[in-house]
C-alpha cells in the first residue's frame, strides 16, 4: 500500500466525465484513498502505471484502443501484485471468465453506492477477490445444470462420505457458505445471519484460510465436486 497507510488507484475510463465523477466521489467518502490519475484508455492505463505505481486500478472492462483484458495481461506481467477491478455495464460472461482467468481481483456493475465501491476497494487490498451480487449469480446459474446445490432447509443428513473440507468448518461457516453459493455477497449475509458485516468477513477469510482457496469461486467448485453429498441436504 501506498506511504502512511493510504491507498493508491488509477481510474481508467473511456467516459472522462464519469471517472472525474468517480474521483471527486471517492475523495469526498474516503480519507485513506488517494485518486493517482484518470487514464482514458487502455494504453494510457499501462503506462501510468510505471510512472504512479498504484495499489488498484479500477477501469471499463471495454477499453478503447486497448482492449479491457488485454490491459489486465499487460499489467499482471508488469506488476504482479498490482489488484485490477473491472467495471461491467453490462453482463458478459465470456468477458469475466476472460478477465478472472488474466488475473483481475473484482468485476463489478457500475450500480454501487459509494459506500460499497470504497469497502470493495478495501477489501480488495487485502487480496480477497470481490464480485457483485448479480454478477455472481448469473456466473453461478449459466455454470449450474442442477437443483441447488445447498438446502439450507433440508432436515435429512446425507449418507454420502463427508468431504474432508466439511468437517473443518464451524457451523457459522457452514451456513455462510450455503449463502455464498446462493450468491449473496458479504453484505447481504450480515443482514440474513444477522451479524456484523466485520464478522462476515472475518468469517470468509476463516473459510478461504480452512480450505486453501482465496475466490468465491473456489467454493463454487468445491459445492460442484462433491454435490451428491451437499444436493438437498442440510449442511448446518
Amino acid at each position: 500500500m501506498s506511504g502512511e497507510g493510504r491507498l493508491k488507484i488509477l481510474l481508467a475510463d473511456a467516459q472522462y466525465l464519469f471517472a472525474e465523477s468517480l474521483d471527486i466521489l471517492i475523495k469526498n467518502n474516503a480519507g485513506d484513498i488517494d485518486v493517482a490519475g484518470i487514464a482514458r484508455n487502455g494504453k494510457e492505463a499501462v503506462r501510468m502505471i510505471d510512472d504512479l505505481q498504484p495499489d488498484i486500478v479500477l477501469m471499463d472492462i471495454r477499453m478503447s484502443v486497448t482492449e479491457g483484458i488485454e490491459v489486465v495481461h499487460t499489467m499482471k506481467a508488469k506488476n504482479p501484485g498490482i489488484k485490477i477491478v473491472l467495471w461491467l455495464s453490462v453482463y458478459d460472461e465470456k468477458l469475466i471468465k476472460s478477465a478472472f482467468l488474466a488475473g483481475a481481483s473484482g468485476y463489478l456493475l457500475r450500480d454501487l453506492s459509494p459506500t460499497e465501491l470504497i469497502m470493495v476497494l478495501r477489501t480488495i487490498n487485502n487480496n480477497i477477490v470481490q464480485i457483485s451480487s448479480e454478477i455472481f449469480r448469473k456466473v453461478l446459474v449459466s455454470n449450474t445444470h442442477h437443483p441447488p446445490l445447498i438446502k439450507s432447509n433440508a432436515d435429512t443428513v446425507s449418507s454420502v462420505a463427508v468431504p474432508k473440507w466439511y468437517s473443518k468448518l464451524t457451523r457459522r461457516e457452514r451456513e455462510v457458505i450455503v449463502l455464498i453459493v446462493e450468491g449473496y455477497n458479504n453484505k447481504e449475509i450480515a443482514k440474513k445471519l444477522f451479524i456484523a458485516l466485520q464478522t462476515v468477513n472475518n468469517l470468509v477469510s476463516s473459510i478461504y484460510s480452512k480450505l486453501d482457496i482465496n475466490n468465491r469461486f473456489g467454493i463454487i467448485q468445491l459445492a460442484n465436486k462433491h454435490q451428491k453429498f451437499l444436493t438437498g441436504k442440510k449442511i448446518l
